[in-house]
């Protein structure tokens, strides 16, 4: 049998081990945030199809918009100002294409619907940038280097087609 001595002390472990299982218990760790799903931006369909040229300068238009994008916020000014100025006559004969398409489409409202067009795709590249400054920059000067070693429209409007640069809209082509 114990001794009357030791009952205070063996008092005391058994009450200090039940209060602190009384004691509250620290919450548990926070659960790290749930990584989002990748959502698929859903692009409307062009109200109406575009001719290959049209289809084209469509093409043409966004990378050309990609570019300013890039040369304001990447600081490559230059590199547009050398890009428009070595392919101005090219350029300026896609944009009458993508003028074909929103005159034929939607008549005397055309250069209207065509100044949605270019503020649509100009807001949603922005907003890629946005999202990702470093990685827009990075690729925007891949894009720069092959559009400056270009010798030809042909050359550019594969880069255009080739370069997969989002649309607000998606363009059938009328075959």
């Amino acid at each position: 049998m114990r001794s009357p001595h030791h009952l205070p002390s063996l008092i005391a472990l058994v009450t200090a081990a039940v209060l602190s299982g009384c004691a509250k218990q620290a919450p548990p760790p926070p659960a790290p945030p749930a990584t989002p799903p990748v959502v698929e931006e859903v692009v409307p369909d062009a109200p109406f199809c575009a001719k290959p040229v049209e289809k084209t300068a469509f093409d043409v238009a966004a990378l050309k918009t990609r570019l300013v994008i890039s040369a304001l916020a990447c600081g490559d000014q230059d590199r547009y100002n050398g890009f428009i100025t070595k392919n101005r006559n090219g350029l300026v004969a896609q944009e009458k294409n993508l003028t074909g398409y929103f005159s034929r489409n939607f008549g005397k409202k055309g250069q209207t619907a065509q100044d949605d067009y270019i503020t649509q795709l100009a807001n949603m590249l922005a907003q890629k940038r946005t999202k990702d400054t470093a990685t827009f920059c990075a690729d925007s000067k891949g894009i720069f280097d092959a559009v400056a070693a270009v010798k030809s429209m042909n050359e550019l409007t594969d880069i255009a087609t080739n370069s997969k640069t989002p649309q607000p809209m998606k363009i059938a082509s009328c075959n």
